[in-house]
């Protein structure tokens, strides 16, 4: 468990402000680019974090449940930009000898501390993952052979930490099949 306040000087921020620039950086109402200010002020960061687990490393089943949440401010001036969503989230997975699998939920709360300047509130959401591995050996080399999947809820992500969530979200439900080895 760790629980943090941190007192930061001229913490510097960016901040979209709705202009549209080129790539040169020069007003364009027409291009494509969101011009991106920076500024400094003192802030504040509260936070903490939990984590539990049983037998990460070792064969058989193991087990990890976590929770984190941070708040920050700017000194006299209101919410830090791009805060992390508060987030919940347990983990299982199960060794045994060439197989490998496991499973993790991560629910992220609606995060709604927006700047001043912030005008999209982020959605929660629920991450379901899933992975199987195989691995052997053929002479002195280890091949692992993996599936993983990813966002099995085909839930809409939007990370309350990207200057660019409005537009685009995290990906959907995805399969990765693969082999890797070390040379």
């Amino acid at each position: 468990m760790n629980i943090f306040k941190s007192r930061i000087r001229n913490f510097m921020f960016g901040r979209i402000d709705g202009a549209m620039v080129d790539a040169e950086g020069s007003i364009d109402p027409a291009a494509e680019f969101r011009q991106l200010l920076w500024s400094q002020a003192n802030a504040t960061i509260r936070g903490g974090e939990a984590e539990i687990s049983y037998n990460l490393h070792g064969e058989g089943l193991s087990l990890r449940g976590f929770a984190d949440t941070s708040r920050g401010v700017l000194d006299n001036a209101g919410d830090l930009p791009l805060q992390p969503a508060n987030r919940v989230g347990i983990d299982a997975g199960d060794k045994r000898g060439v197989w490998r699998s496991g499973v993790s939920v991560l629910r992220a709360l609606q995060q709604d501390r927006l700047a001043t300047f912030e005008t999209t509130v982020t959605p929660a959401y629920t991450q379901l993952d899933a992975n199987l591995s195989w691995t052997q050996r053929i002479g002195t080399t280890r091949l692992t052979w993996f599936a993983i999947a990813k966002n099995l809820l085909n839930e809409d992500i939007r990370l309350a930490t990207s200057v660019i969530k409005s537009v685009a979200p995290q990906p959907g439900r995805s399969l990765i099949i693969g082999m890797r080895t070390r040379f």
